[in-house]
């Protein structure tokens, strides 16, 4: 299926620029990974949902890409028609991120338009 190594593809591609994004601070590079309008979901310690809006999100990576190197990795990418959902890792020293991000085909391309995230603490030993 030809038109879905096509769209793996151009996914591998959106969720490159989320990395280089993050990792090191390409606020213009998340623009292209992501729509506008998308939120950053996520559960507080507390179990409270939070979210975070584009602003917010560029400012969050802006103000802390440099404190931690890190590892990224696609640990799978799901495709219907013009949906599709990717779930990656981000492992820093002291915690993981795992990301659940659903991204939309609109207009013949594709964009991040919701992201929800797991942090995993990793243990002092």
């Amino acid at each position: 299926m030809k038109w879905q190594e096509e769209d793996i593809i151009e996914i591998q591609n959106i969720l490159g620029y989320y990395f280089d994004g993050t990792t090191n601070g390409n606020i213009e590079a998340l623009k292209k990974a992501f729509h506008k309008d998308c939120k950053i979901y996520s559960v507080t310690d507390k179990g409270d949902l939070t979210f975070l809006d584009q602003s917010a999100f560029h400012k969050a990576v802006r103000d802390n890409y440099k404190k931690f190197k890190r590892r990224n990795l696609i640990l799978s990418i799901d495709i219907t028609g013009n949906t599709a959902i990717a779930k990656t890792r981000s492992d820093y020293p002291p915690f993981a991120f795992i990301d659940y991000l659903n991204i939309l085909k609109i207009k013949d391309k594709w964009l991040i338009v919701n992201k929800t995230s797991y942090t995993v603490l990793k243990s002092s030993n």
